[in-house]
């Protein structure tokens, strides 16, 4: 016997946390809807900017006296932190698309925070900041995915749930903000519009 295909969306297959990972029974295939695999493709997108993040050359890297780098850096470590603690949350679901799709989003992550750590000079800043903006959006359309479907696991609160994709959404927006901060992009609006 193999994997089971849902007939449609279902937030959770049960049998198949009953049966080992290592058989094809303890895993599921999900039918996604059209939030799910829009999702999908903004972070899909987003790993390729990811790829291009740690090139930076004289013309486009952060500026010196970026005075919310840090908080930046450390709002996009602790979510590759929390990526890659998802894999087990992963395996404990055992959804095949959401298997293959962590890996990558963890991976994305990890070469973004690694490159942050090293530093200003490491970090191409438009790359960085196409990546934040295509998770931001992609968080914010999960969270309306939760919303729209009722998205919940029995083992898990929905609260839960919610609170940490929101952790998501806010670092990602934070990040964005302390970017732009960085340039000057806020203070520059700021004047224009005041």
């Amino acid at each position: 016997m193999g994997f089971y295909v849902a007939s449609g969306f279902i937030a959770e297959y049960i049998p198949a946390r009953k049966t080992s990972p290592l058989r094809p029974e303890g895993w599921w295939l999900n039918r996604w809807p059209f939030l799910g695999w829009l999702e999908t493709f903004l972070k899909v997108a987003a790993w390729i900017y990811a790829a291009k993040t740690p090139v930076a050359d004289s013309e486009n890297m952060i500026p010196y006296g970026a005075a919310l780098y840090k908080y930046e850096v450390w709002a996009l470590v602790s979510l590759a932190i929390l990526m890659v603690a998802a894999i087990g949350d992963r395996i404990f679901y055992r959804e095949i698309i959401s298997m293959i799709f962590v890996l990558p989003q963890m991976s994305s992550a990890v070469v973004v925070a690694r490159a942050l750590l090293k530093g200003r000079r490491a970090v191409s800043a438009p790359n960085l900041r196409l990546y934040m903006w295509l998770q931001f959006l992609g968080d914010l359309v999960k969270l309306v995915f939760f919303v729209v479907h009722d998205f919940k696991i029995k083992k898990v609160a929905k609260w839960i749930l919610y609170t940490l994709q929101f952790y998501f959404f806010l670092c990602y927006g934070f990040a964005l903000y302390a970017d732009y901060e960085s340039f000057g992009t806020v203070q520059t609006f700021k004047r224009v519009f005041s």
